[in-house]
């Protein structure tokens, strides 16, 4: 890994837990985790996660993996045991890593993409005597994607890109209970990841400044597994005629998805 992309994630890490713990608390440990976006392509039966303490003090850890699907526009996650995650428990040193290996107890349906999420919960320690602040517990969420024979995500030599799993997108306006959503359904064969999401005036697009965008979010929205259709409340203020733009994959251009 090369050094700044692990200084990112370290960052991203010590981000994550400044944001999630007030100035009172008692929580000293920061963890590193990479890959970020890990998969289980077609032909193998493992993939790997890597945990790092880069914290002062021991951290240890719960590792599972949930499936996830969607259903009435919300993520749903259940227990599983299609894939598991060694060793469940683990105790890092500070300055060490921990390899958690997710392995494949049966075969995957041929040319299918199967989603699951991995949850690291941070089991707290005994607080020190005399101590007064609180000890919290984190969490981190990240995807995982496994592939059938016939299916990949991640290009390697020899895989024809026709068989790459890719999402089919499409989206629409629906009021629902007085709210207007924003609703996009994906009839592809891989998930869609939406980020940089944004309403844009096509006859104004040219324009470098004011030209008309309304965000919908600036970072990560969510995820669009195949077969599935998720929504988002709409921003105020947007009008009729708008393009929905979005970035689908990390540092491609954004692109226009068609309308129902």
């Amino acid at each position: 890994m090369r050094a700044t992309l692990r200084q990112m994630l370290r960052a991203v890490a010590v981000v994550l837990a400044l944001a999630m713990s007030p100035a009172a608390a008692f929580a000293s440990t920061t963890l590193l985790i990479w890959p970020l976006d890990p998969t289980i392509e077609a032909g193998r039966r493992a993939g790997a996660l890597w945990l790092e303490n880069v914290g002062s003090t021991p951290v240890t850890l719960q590792i599972r993996v949930l499936a996830w699907d969607q259903q009435n526009f919300q993520d749903d996650y259940t227990a599983q045991n299609l894939i598991v995650g060694t060793p469940p428990f683990t105790t890092i040193a500070p300055g060490k890593k921990q390899l958690v290996r997710l392995t494949l107890t049966a075969p995957l349906v041929a040319a299918e993409e199967r989603a699951f999420r991995i949850l690291v919960d941070e089991i707290p320690t005994a607080q020190p005597a005399g101590g007064s602040g609180l000890r919290l517990q984190m969490r981190y969420s990240l995807p995982l994607f496994a592939y059938g024979e016939g299916l990949w995500r991640k290009q390697a030599g020899g895989r024809p890109s026709a068989t790459r799993a890719q999402p089919a997108l499409s989206w629409r306006l629906v009021e629902d209970g007085g709210t207007r959503y924003m609703q996009v359904r994906n009839s592809g064969s891989g998930h869609a990841r939406l980020s940089q999401v944004r309403f844009v005036n096509a006859a104004r697009m040219a324009l470098a400044a004011d030209d008309g965008s309304i965000d919908v979010a600036t970072g990560l929205l969510g995820y669009v597994l195949p077969g599935r259709t998720m929504r988002w409340p709409l921003p105020a203020g947007v009008p009729s005629g708008r393009q929905l733009q979005a970035q689908l994959e990390t540092n491609a251009p954004p692109v226009t998805l068609p309308g129902e």
